[in-house]
């Protein structure tokens, strides 16, 4: 990747830190993305459940409720999120046309809020170091998900926004209090105008 990418080496723990408090939002006016996933690695429909669950956890925790929609078919309009990403999860060879680094797992621009996941890299390193490949790609996802939401060079020395990763892809560190508050601003804002997927 660029400066919004994710490298992966070594083999410690990893290890979560604090977040601030969710804000309190008012019923029905809680701060909500809309992620609508195009699996082009075909995983199976157990392996997107357990991501969406994972994913979804480490976003609850700062207040952001996480809405899915998987492929350009999905029925969205009656979902009411402010802000849409897109996220492609990637083949090994859609991601080595995309990005022949092979440290890293994915990318996203802040710009037209759209995320890529190369799974197969992901894999790759859960097979040599440890973790799942399941937890692996949520792990990759929640990442990149907070480069398509944050403001642009936000990567941290810690948490869930470190620029490298160390050791097994099973644990999902939390955002910092600052990345949380920015995240929660960046979710509470008006409807954007839809964003078409990659080709």
């Amino acid at each position: 990747m660029t400066k919004a990418m994710a490298k992966v080496m070594g083999t410690a723990s990893l290890a979560s830190c604090c977040v601030a408090s969710p804000s309190r939002a008012e019923p029905g006016h809680r701060p909500s993305v809309l992620v609508r996933v195009y699996d082009y690695a075909h995983l199976s429909a157990g392996a997107l459940e357990e991501v969406r669950l994972r994913v979804s956890e480490v976003y609850g925790r700062v207040g952001i409720e996480l809405h899915w929609a998987y492929g350009g078919d999905a029925k969205i309009d009656h979902i009411d999120a402010r802000v849409r990403v897109d996220v492609m999860v990637l083949d090994g060879e859609m991601t080595d046309r995309l990005d022949r680094d092979p440290s890293t797992f994915g990318r996203a621009g802040h710009t037209n809020k759209r995320a890529y996941v190369y799974h197969d890299r992901v894999a790759a390193h859960a097979r040599r170091h440890g973790g799942t490949i399941v937890r692996g790609v949520a792990l990759v996802m929640a990442h990149e998900l907070g480069h398509a939401l944050l403001p642009e060079y936000n990567h941290t020395r810690t948490g869930l926004m470190q620029a490298r990763w160390k050791g097994p892809l099973h644990l999902i560190p939390d955002f910092t209090p600052a990345q949380a508050a920015a995240i929660r601003s960046v979710a509470s804002v008006s409807r954007q105008a839809p964003v078409g997927p990659a080709d």
